[in-house]
Formats: C-alpha cells, sequence, structure tokens
C-alpha cells in the first residue's frame, strides 16, 4: 500500500506493530517462511518505522489477537463516522 503510493486514495492507514521479536515468529513459525524467505520480503519493504510514521492510526499486536481486533474495529467505526 505504502511503497506503491496507493495511501493518498484512503481514508486511513492502520499499521498493524508488534516488536521485531514476535514478529519474526509468527512468520517463521505460523506460516512456516524460511530467514531467507522472510529477509527477502522484508528487503521489498519500507523499514517498519516508516510505515508507522506514515500510517494515520496504530495497532499494537503483541498480545491476544482480540486486543488487536477489537482496536482495530474502534478505528474502523470512527474513520467511518468521519465526515468526508
Amino acid at each position: 500500500l505504502l511503497e506503491a503510493g496507493w495511501d493518498r486514495w484512503c481514508a486511513a492507514v492502520v499499521y498493524i506493530e508488534t516488536s521485531d521479536e514476535v514478529r519474526r515468529s509468527r512468520i517463521l513459525h505460523e506460516r512456516g517462511w524460511t530467514t531467507e524467505q522472510l529477509a527477502a520480503r522484508e528487503a521489498s519493504q519500507w523499514p517498519p518505522a516508516e510505515k508507522r510514521l506514515r500510517a494515520t492510526h496504530v495497532v499494537t499486536n503483541d498480545g491476544p489477537l482480540e486486543r488487536a481486533g477489537a482496536a482495530l474495529a474502534e478505528i474502523v467505526n470512527v474513520v467511518i463516522r468521519k465526515p468526508t
């Protein structure tokens, strides 16, 4: 989204952040990626800090998925209600 410049057409951009340790663990174990696949994907994207700066909202996702989901739902509800 950000790398392609599509954010200019978005009412909001939500960055879901996790610590590097949690993010890497999830990707390697849950998705079954190799460290090489992860490195290649990360090299093709902006650094997390840059994505965070460009986002209009940030949700932390180091805990239970339900907590992050609730935070995201709240943001969506606010954005939808926001007059254009």
